[in-house]
């Protein structure tokens, strides 16, 4: 069954946003009574849609026993990439079970932002595309995206505090604890300066290798997400 996040649950109501909305009535040609899965507050119910005109709501017919999270929590700061690759990025690290996603503009970071606007803008389009992804592989939550960082403005975990070093050039980190909370920093095209660098050590953060070859910005997360989930 198709699966919506919906942002209010009323007894046994639940209401859907604007945009799922068209999709259940324009794209997916719902007809009244069609079930789908929805999630509200990490539960996942079984909801029996009722159209009318311009209106859906669902009616929940039956509370699932779901629980599709991974154990460990996983915080990303990534640097932001040009468009098509970030989108990417979201939406790989959403499916594979990401907690947080921290964009962070960093000295080499391509993609610019002329107000505050335009990047609030860009935020709300990185959360719809999360939510997109979690609802896809069947997620309890949808990943929290923050608003946009510095280096300076980035600060480390409680637990294992994690920097994906390209000047390593080593096999693939094999200490890497396994903890309850990790937390790992990725550079953008061409990699963070050596200042950077140093900025992040002395934050607590730990360089780690993820390999011999030079992964493309957007896979490195995919990568870790995929070894240490």
């Amino acid at each position: 069954m198709q699966h919506y996040f919906v942002p209010k649950k009323e007894d046994e109501k639940v209401f859907f946003y604007e945009l799922d909305i068209f999709h259940i009535k324009k794209v997916m040609r719902f007809k009244n009574n069609q079930k789908v899965i929805t999630i509200n507050n990490g539960y996942h119910y079984v909801t029996e849609l009722v159209i009318k005109n311009s209106s859906v709501v669902g009616n929940i017919v039956e509370k699932l026993d779901v629980n599709n999270e991974n154990i460990n929590k996983t915080s990303v700061f990534v640097s932001i990439l040009k468009p098509k690759r970030f989108n990417y990025l979201i939406q790989k690290a959403s499916e594979l079970g990401v907690n947080d996603i921290f964009p962070v503009i960093s000295e080499r970071t391509v993609t610019k932002f002329n107000s505050e606007k335009e990047k609030e803008k860009k935020i709300k389009q990185w959360r719809w595309i999360a939510k997109e992804a979690a609802e896809q592989s069947e997620r309890n939550y949808i990943p929290r995206i923050h608003s946009i960082k510095t280096i300076d403005e980035i600060k480390p975990g409680p637990s294992a505090n994690y920097l994906a070093d390209t000047k390593l050039r080593t096999t693939m980190t094999k200490n890497i604890q396994t903890v309850d909370e990790t937390c790992c920093v990725f550079g953008p095209e061409g990699g963070f300066s050596s200042n950077e660098i140093e900025i992040l050590h002395e934050k607590g953060f730990s360089s780690i290798s993820l390999g011999k070859r030079i992964l493309r910005s957007e896979t490195a997360p995919v990568v870790f997400l995929t070894l240490f989930l």
